[in-house]
């Protein structure tokens, strides 16, 4: 099976970390962990609105996870699939069925 893979840029996260390094170096790793994870909630939240909704369990194996990182570049991810194995197979079709895509490229 293909696996998905997409990025999202942030900007202006370094000059925030850079700010608050010189006032609180501790409470300014939190607040860009906490940053970059509230930007996968945001991602998964609008992937949740897009996917079918028969019975829901599709919708609620989308998650967002904070990635292991060093503490200067924080990351999270937009994971699916885990409780729903056919995502894959709606996504991007299989020999027998087409593609019902709920990401779409920008």
């Amino acid at each position: 099976m293909a696996k998905a893979k997409f990025g999202l840029k942030c900007y202006g996260l370094d000059e925030m970390h850079e700010t608050l390094s010189h006032v609180a170096p501790r409470e300014a790793r939190n607040i860009a962990r906490a940053t970059v994870h509230g930007g996968a909630g945001v991602v998964r939240d609008k992937l949740r609105e897009k996917v079918k909704k028969r019975t829901g369990r599709l919708m609620k194996s989308i998650t967002a996870r904070r990635k292991k990182s060093p503490p200067d570049a924080p990351q999270a991810g937009v994971y699916g699939g885990h409780n729903a194995p056919y995502l894959w197979m709606l996504e991007f079709g299989t020999s027998k069925t087409k593609a019902q895509p709920s990401v779409e490229p920008t």
